[in-house]
Formats: C-alpha cells, structure tokens, sequence
C-alpha cells in the first residue's frame, strides 16, 4: 500500500532460493496506467480482494474470541 499512498516501506522480504526482482517506480506505473486504464482495474480489484479476506479473518477471530470471553464455546 506505501507505493499508492507514498508512506515508508513496513515489510522486508527474503527469498528462499535466487530471485529476480524489478524495480517499478510511481511515475512509470502512472505511464503505465494511462495507457492501459484497464489495468486499474484489475489492481485495484485485487487488493480489494486481499483487504476484504484479511478483514474477514479478523472478524471471525474476534467473534470466537467473544464467544470464548463469555463462555459460548466452553
């Protein structure tokens, strides 16, 4: 999300086995967009999708964990 919103990086990754990466910068994503406006789309409509199951998840857990407080499941 910090490529959209500009804010830092909060993740770092390592690879298990050698990796080759491409670096994509906003102004070229902005070139890139303009000239493939379907492309929107599809980004956006995937992380929408990420967002809505990590929302989802959190949701189920929190209901079980009430459920566990008051003593529903025990």
């Amino acid at each position: 999300m910090s490529f959209f919103d500009g804010t830092p990086h909060s993740a770092t990754v390592v690879t298990a086995r050698v990796t080759e990466a491409f670096l994509l910068k906003m102004k070229d994503f902005e070139k890139l967009v303009d000239t493939h406006p379907r492309l929107v789309f599809k980004v956006m409509k995937n992380i929408f999708i990420t967002v809505h199951g990590i929302v989802r998840g959190m949701n189920e857990r929190y209901v079980d964990m009430l459920g566990y407080m008051f003593g529903r499941n025990r």
